[in-house]
């Protein structure tokens, strides 16, 4: 898979939340959103769709959200 977007919402413990958006070969995508409780997939969605998921979770979730540049590790 290939990370094509990543964000971290700035927040430490508990609250910490990273947003990983991912493309497999086929050109399908995943958004994984891993907390320090785990990791949770979503189902393969196109590209638009997954950013969009993105955005919709960065809305909702607390934080100030920055665009990480490589692999976040909690």
């Amino acid at each position: 898979m290939e990370e094509i977007a990543a964000w971290h919402n700035g927040l430490t413990g508990i609250d910490q939340m990273i947003v990983f958006v991912r493309r497999n070969p086929a050109g399908l995508c995943e958004v994984e959103v891993r907390t320090v409780e785990g990791s949770r997939l979503q189902e393969l969605l196109t590209e638009a769709n997954a950013l969009a998921l993105a955005a919709q979770i960065r809305k909702r979730a607390r934080g100030r959200w920055e665009r990480v540049l490589v692999p976040a590790e909690l």
